[in-house]
């Protein structure tokens, strides 16, 4: 079964202020993010790359079908996705897709995760 999202009605852009002292906790590399563009005027489903290197309350992050990253995008411009509607339970059959597959693969589950 595939996860559904819930929506979300349309954000607006975010606050114009200075990234929090702790920005550096907030996300980690592999977190699931979504990134605001100025450019389009909305909300991006993005992938955390990391902060090595990122100016202070910055991560470098990757766009699903982008080849390269963005480097030090402000904490300001990226929050937490929604949270899926659907739970699975141990044992269940589902499907994940990574950044390197250009498929839907077949899983198990094995237990609760870390949540957005």
């Amino acid at each position: 079964a595939a996860a559904v999202v819930a929506k979300v009605p349309a954000a607006q852009a975010p606050a114009q202020q200075a990234a929090p002292a702790a920005a550096a906790a907030l996300f980690v590399a592999g977190d699931a993010v979504e990134m605001y563009s100025k450019k389009a005027g909305r909300w991006f489903a993005a992938m955390v790359a990391g902060d090595k290197d990122a100016l202070p309350g910055s991560y470098h992050i990757r766009l699903p079908m982008a080849k390269s990253v963005i480097p030090s995008v402000p904490v300001g411009f990226l929050r937490k996705p929604p949270v899926s509607q659907e739970v699975f339970t141990p044992g269940e059959i589902a499907e994940y897709r990574t950044d390197q597959a250009a498929a839907w693969e077949p899983c198990r589950v094995e237990g609760a995760g870390r949540l957005p």
